[in-house]
């Protein structure tokens, strides 16, 4: 990279052993340069004006509030942390400055915890999220847990105050004890195990805050790729009637059990529906006057290419791959929409990932 500084110092003393945050070598304002550049070059690649993008919107420090961490033992000594740059043998971790402190102050108890095991050499990694109840943990096995093991982690998990603790081999997971909650807007959803959530908190609100402004006075809107109702919950109070589709059945059910909770079955609907293999066709959008899509990394081209052929009047997309949201884009872009604004949300911290925010309306 050509924008770096010779003279700024990583902050982080396991910069270059750990196998996250490749830029910290960058200065605040030669990293931040960095990561509109993404954004501004993706949109001018599109042959659109560089006046669309917005300011960046910053997370920083310790704003992840999900984080796995590896386990390894050898020769009776546990070792908790991350993989190491380039690898996967697993480095002890002291500090980590971008996740939530919540989860980095209860590693080396944790890793006390795992020193005392009979067996610590089943346990390949620990999955901890920071939530509105208290923190949600998965114990991810290689092998079944020794019964007295097992107590000795359920005591752990309960003298830290653990809102949800989930214990995972294979494919196979299974509730310890527990629930978790999340809030959108006001509402709260009790989040399934394993379930998808925004790495931050803050990038959540901002997120929402932006899908809630574009569709604030749309009538009837589909939330596609919808989670627990991230975005849905979030709007419900700005929009008159929201349909989401979700592909996990465990996402839609939360979100279903959330709709009756609160009494919102005449604003809100959800429905199981895998997005990629089965996209909504044009037609059936044509009841919608705006849209919101979620989808993973690898974008959501089959059901873009039948929103393209809507004609709905207005289009959020969010995405956390600015490579698969230019190839979405353009066809949108192809099939008479222009974008109005786009916002780069840094969610990942010293990485070169991206989350981006953008409208699109018709010409």
């Amino acid at each position: 990279m050509n924008n770096t500084s010779k003279n700024h110092t990583p902050p982080c003393p396991h910069y270059n052993v750990c196998g996250g945050c490749s830029l910290q070598h960058m200065s605040t304002e030669e990293y931040y340069d960095f990561k509109q550049t993404i954004l501004t070059k993706t949109i001018a690649s599109l042959g659109l004006a560089p006046s669309i993008v917005g300011p960046i919107i910053p997370i920083g420090e310790h704003g992840r509030r999900r984080a796995e961490f590896k386990v390894s033992v050898h020769k009776g000594v546990v070792r908790i942390g991350f993989f190491g740059a380039k690898s996967h043998n697993v480095f002890d971790l002291d500090v980590c400055l971008v996740s939530d402190d919540r989860l980095v102050k209860l590693v080396p108890n944790l890793r006390k915890c795992l020193q005392s095991l009979k067996k610590p050499g089943a346990v390949k990694a620990i999955s901890l999220a920071v939530l509105d109840n208290g923190l949600d943990a998965t114990i991810i096995l290689h092998a079944p847990l020794h019964s007295a093991d097992k107590d000795i982690l359920i005591n752990f998990a309960q003298e830290h105050g653990f809102a949800r603790f989930n214990e995972k081999e294979g494919d196979n997971q299974s509730l310890i004890y527990g629930d978790a909650t999340v809030a959108f807007g006001k509402y709260e959803v009790k989040l399934p195990a394993g379930a998808f959530l925004q790495a931050t908190k803050t990038g959540q609100v901002a997120i929402t805050t932006l899908v809630t402004q574009y569709l604030q006075h749309c009538e009837k809107v589909a939330d596609l790729y919808s989670g627990c109702g991230t975005y849905s919950f979030s709007m419900v109070e700005s929009v008159r009637y929201i349909s989401a589709f979700e592909g996990s059945e465990d996402m839609v059910a939360a979100m279903h059990n959330a709709i009756l909770h609160y009494g919102l079955e005449d604003r809100m609907s959800v429905r199981v529906r895998d997005l990629y293999k089965h996209p909504l066709d044009s037609k059936a959008l044509r009841h919608f006057d705006g849209v919101v899509i979620n989808p993973p990394r690898n974008g959501a081209l089959p059901q873009i290419k039948q929103i393209a052929k809507s004609e709905i009047d207005r289009v959020v997309v969010v995405s956390c791959n600015p490579v698969t949201f230019k190839r979405d884009a353009e066809w949108l872009l192809n099939h008479g929409y222009t974008v109005v604004e786009a916002t780069a949300i840094d969610q990942f911290y010293w990485s070169h990932h991206l989350e981006v925010v953008a409208l699109f309306v018709q010409k």
